[in-house]
């Protein structure tokens, strides 16, 4: 049975969340990634923003300022 599933995560641990995921068939609605602010760089491989477009997730950004 799949599910529905809202994920709030970053990094790496975010990208292996997103393989299993669609791995089992789940239907992701939604990714929440830390927005890019430059501060850190992080490979194409580990960056959740990158994985979310590639599946053609949809992506929100927190502001930080708020």
């Amino acid at each position: 049975m799949s599910e529905r599933v809202f994920l709030i995560t970053s990094h790496y641990m975010g990208v292996l969340y997103i393989d299993e995921l669609l791995r089992a068939g789940d239907e992701i609605v939604g990714v929440v990634a830390w927005p890019d602010d430059g501060g850190w760089a992080v490979p194409p491989e580990y960056d959740v923003r990158s994985k979310a477009f590639r599946h053609y997730l949809p992506l929100y950004e927190p502001d930080p300022a708020h």
